[in-house]
């Protein structure tokens, strides 16, 4: 019932139920919201995963670690680099974060030839300084609706 609700509806749950689930640890709703629930609810699962006991953190950073969004993936990678009962997760959290860290770079890699290709172009947003905006729609008032061109 309430995986349905969650799933259907994708809701954010309340931080005071979050600190309750993870006080009383029902791993079962906490695998569900690490897989399928609300960005800020997996932030705030993998920012306290450290809470849990080490058998519950294995199963949520297993889960937590292959996140796509980066910033649930990295609280992940941090805090599975401190499981040393499991050398599965501190292997993948080490690829994950070796993942991250190649992206990052090619993402500004490719920033960087953008801004060299558009460097010596025209291709940019026209700004509107001094209310040249202003004054067209000014303009385009002052005219007749049927009768003459609007600009």
């Amino acid at each position: 019932m309430l995986g349905k609700i969650f799933r259907d509806l994708y809701v954010k749950v309340p931080d005071w139920l979050m600190v309750r689930f993870l006080k009383k640890e029902p791993l079962k709703i906490l695998k569900f919201l690490s897989k399928n629930g609300h960005y800020k609810n997996r932030i705030y699962i993998s920012e306290s995963v450290s809470q849990l006991s080490i058998e519950a953190q294995i199963e949520l950073l297993d889960i937590l670690i292959e996140d796509p969004i980066p910033v649930v993936s990295l609280h992940a990678i941090e805090s599975g680099k401190l499981v040393l009962r499991s050398k599965r997760i501190r292997q993948k959290a080490i690829e994950k974060e070796a993942y991250w860290a190649t992206r990052k770079a090619e993402l500004s890699e490719k920033q960087k030839r953008i801004a060299e290709i558009l460097k010596g172009s025209t291709n940019y947003k026209r700004k509107f300084g001094q209310g040249e905006s202003l004054k067209n729609v000014k303009q385009m008032l002052k005219k007749n609706l049927h009768g003459g061109k609007w600009f």
